[in-house]
């Protein structure tokens, strides 16, 4: 899934450092200027000036060569500033008050700072393989990157793209005019609503296009997809209706007329304003059990009507990823199913990542960012729903998109919009999960059941390892007459609680249905593909014959960082490992090893069976499997069996594990 328009690369042909955030080249992001303290925490929502300047762009295209050849107007209000950024565009012209600013206040590189008495003209070419994220050939334009000259802060923009006949094109607008002049095709975007330099405009064009419409409640929706995947069209504009339903009832109205699908051939996934680009595999029926498509929509209110203000941190992924895929498997009664699959993702990527402060995430560069700012953001959307009530958090969120709308909003902003709907201090949730980090460990104690009167008492002591945190904590207490669920209020780093009963409790249950940001038990913890593949100490045992067919299955795991272990003995290592093939003198086989090959190849990822903490995985393999099939399962690592059918596809299960931290009572 991809961000909402994340920000732009500022500089071309490199990663190049946002104004107030390090690299992310170096890694994680340093520490920068606390979210809620010192002289930034005040701040409000980064919002546009009420008489933003207004940018107009025209671009045509020599696709022969990949170039663009662009004019800017830029008019700004008298007394204003304006700093224009050109990266590495090579500028031919910049006027300004009837002279030439190249020639006497500008060097290639620097950024041009001009105080307006009229418009700044500027006339720029750039050839595209130069640059990220643009792509400019015969039959496709993609333009993400840094493709015009920007100007710090926001601007209201209207884009003019000249193209070839039988183009059609893309881009951020909520009315499109389409006219023929001198045998060429203009296609100009009105798009009313600033945007700021860091997300800026985006273009998409193709000659093979096949455009498909529909209306809902007034909104004009759009496909543009290739021919063959045209005939997909009705399907995913009535998953885009349901979609926009459901989130109008959540989030408030739509803030645009126009929503459009986009396919592209490049991977990219990702929601700009008013449009949606669509990789292939999404839009083909392959990806239909994916829900990209929501999460992009959602991405429409997050991110998109309310901006993001990078420098305090990226708060729509969680949001986005709460209310599309969380709410997609709650209806379904399998939200809690999604949230272990967050923890376990998040625990898995720690093995070998470092984690960072929710408030330091911008975007996603590896998978500890992701399990970051996705992962981690849903678990903190979903705790602060619990901690301040249904009716609170709606009303919370439709009064955030009215007072940010075409802002861009932080962290910060979030807390004080839930803070002044719930009448809670919510400092202390936001400090803990956004500034700081930890995924705190529960451990249960003791448990102890005794008889009181005619009922029972049952007492137990919780511990947190670690530096604890406040958690609003459920618990269930359960018997063959009954259960009752229980909420405490736990700070660590040990506390008792006592619990009165009118049936006899055998068991303990901690966090049943995983509502809280924690660790996960090693009996709870599933072992799939995903944790296998971050096990730190990983073995890798080769077959004892026709090891030429898991040539491909050996090059995947260790490029995943598994080691070779030659004659490994009886005995199978402590550590996690992989064997390949059958190996009948292995004197302790794995849990389900010894099944007969139904299938064309199988991995089957099950728990060490001496170590509760490592996991351990056997691949069987009919004949050698291809590159592009062994792609396919990492797509999909979240679960623990995976079997090649005859037609080619793989089968997947997750292994079940206990739901919860769970211990039983002894008798009074």
């Amino acid at each position: 899934m991809g961000s909402a328009h994340p920000p732009k690369n500022r500089d071309l042909g490199r990663q190049h450092p946002r104004r107030g955030l390090p690299s992310l080249v170096a890694g994680w992001f340093l520490l920068a200027a606390l979210l809620f303290g010192g002289a930034t925490s005040g701040r409000a929502a980064l919002r546009p000036p009420p008489d933003p300047p207004e940018y107009h762009l025209t671009v045509s295209f020599d696709l022969s060569r990949g170039k663009i050849l662009g004019q800017a107007a830029i008019l700004a209000p008298p007394g204003s500033r304006l700093i224009i950024d050109p990266g590495e565009l090579n500028l031919i012209r910049l006027e300004h008050d009837g002279e030439n600013l190249l020639s006497k206040r500008w060097a290639p590189g620097r950024e041009i700072v001009v105080s307006p008495r009229g418009p700044v003209r500027i006339i720029y070419e750039t050839d595209t393989d130069r640059t990220d994220n643009n792509i400019v050939r015969p039959g496709e334009i993609l333009l993400t990157g840094m493709w015009y000259p920007t100007v710090e802060g926001f601007c209201r923009f209207r884009l003019t793209a000249v193209l070839p006949p039988g183009y059609q094109a893309v881009s951020e607008a909520e009315r499109v005019t389409v006219t023929q002049t001198n045998g060429q095709v203009e296609f100009a975007f009105d798009f009313p609503f600033p945007l700021h330099d860091r997300d800026g405009i985006n273009l998409a064009a193709s000659d093979r296009y096949v455009v498909s419409r529909a209306t809902w409640n007034e909104v004009e929706l759009l496909t543009y997809f290739f021919p063959e995947e045209a005939h997909l069209a009705a399907r995913h504009l009535e998953r885009t209706k349901q979609a926009l339903a459901v989130y109008e009832r959540l989030l408030g109205p739509y803030p645009y007329r126009r929503l459009a699908l986009v396919e592209n051939l490049q991977g990219v996934t990702q929601a700009m304003p008013t449009f949606i680009l669509l990789e292939r595999h999404y839009v083909q029926p392959s990806g239909q059990d994916r829900h990209d498509l929501e999460h992009e929509i959602a991405h429409q209110w997050f991110g998109c009507a309310v901006g993001v203000d990078y420098d305090r941190g990226n708060w729509s992924e969680g949001f986005a990823i709460y209310v599309a895929e969380h709410r997609l498997q709650e209806e379904q009664g399998q939200g809690w199913q999604c949230r272990r699959r967050i923890l376990s993702g998040f625990q898995n990527a720690m093995q070998r990542g470092r984690e960072a402060p929710l408030r330091d995430f911008t975007e996603r560069f590896d998978n500890p960012s992701r399990m970051v700012g996705y992962g981690k953001g849903a678990m903190v959307v979903h705790m602060l729903r619990r901690q301040v009530g249904e009716e609170a958090f709606s009303e919370a969120l439709q009064l955030f998109f009215r007072t940010h709308l075409h802002a861009a909003a932080s962290w910060r902003d979030v807390q004080e919009v839930f803070e002044k709907v719930s009448r809670q201090k919510l400092s202390w949730f936001f400090r803990q999960w956004v500034e700081d980090t930890g995924q705190p460990e529960i451990v249960l104690d003791r448990a102890r059941l005794s008889r009181v009167g005619k009922g029972f008492g049952v007492e137990i002591t919780l511990r947190q390892k670690g530096r604890p945190k406040r958690l609003l904590l459920p618990l269930e207490i359960a018997g063959s007459r009954g259960s009752r669920s229980f909420q405490v209020d736990f700070g660590g780093p040990a506390e008792t609680f006592s619990f009165l009963l009118d049936f006899q409790p055998e068991e303990v249950i901690i966090d049943k249905n995983f509502e809280v940001f924690r660790k996960l038990a090693p009996a709870e913890h599933p072992p799939t593909l995903e944790r296998l593949l971050a096990e730190p100490d990983l073995q890798l045992i080769p077959p004892a014959t026709d090891r030429g067919r898991y040539r491909e299955v050996i090059r995947m795991f260790t490029a995943y960082g598994a080691r070779l272990r030659e004659n490994p003995g009886a005995r199978l290592p402590s550590t996690s490992l992989i064997i390949l093939g059958e190996d009948p003198g292995q004197r302790e086989p794995l849990p389900d090893v010894a099944e007969p090959l139904t299938c064309l190849a199988s991995l089957r990822v099950r728990p060490h069976p001496q170590s509760p903490h490592r996991v351990a995985a056997s691949f069987l393999a009919a004949a050698e499997v291809p590159a592009a099939l062994l792609e396919e399962m990492l797509a999909f690592p979240f679960y623990s069996t995976y079997c090649l059918t005859p037609e080619r596809t793989f089968s997947r299960t997750l292994w079940e594990t206990p739901r919860g931290i769970r211990v039983r009572l002894p008798p009074p």
